[in-house]
């Protein structure tokens, strides 16, 4: 989790989200890609466990759940899950 903060802090000082663009404008996908996911939400994926996985990430991020899940299925597919 420290890990996930510390490059979000960075994305924002580094011109990237944050930064007068939404999170994911201009990757084409939206959402944060598989280097920069919570490595929990990428376990629980990698264990099927979608459903919590959406639960984690609805609970960190504080989006609705639609919100979430479309971010857990945008990473499952990046991650080729």
């Amino acid at each position: 989790m420290a890990e996930l903060e510390r490059r979000l802090a960075g994305a924002g000082a580094a011109g990237g989200a944050g930064a007068g663009q939404p999170s994911g404008a201009g990757d084409g996908g939206g959402g944060v890609g598989p280097d920069a996911a919570d490595p929990q939400v990428v376990e629980l994926l990698r264990a099927g466990k979608d459903v919590q996985a959406t639960a984690l990430v609805h609970k960190q991020k504080g989006s609705s759940l639609a919100e979430a899940k479309a971010e857990v299925d945008r990473l499952k597919a990046q991650l080729s899950l």
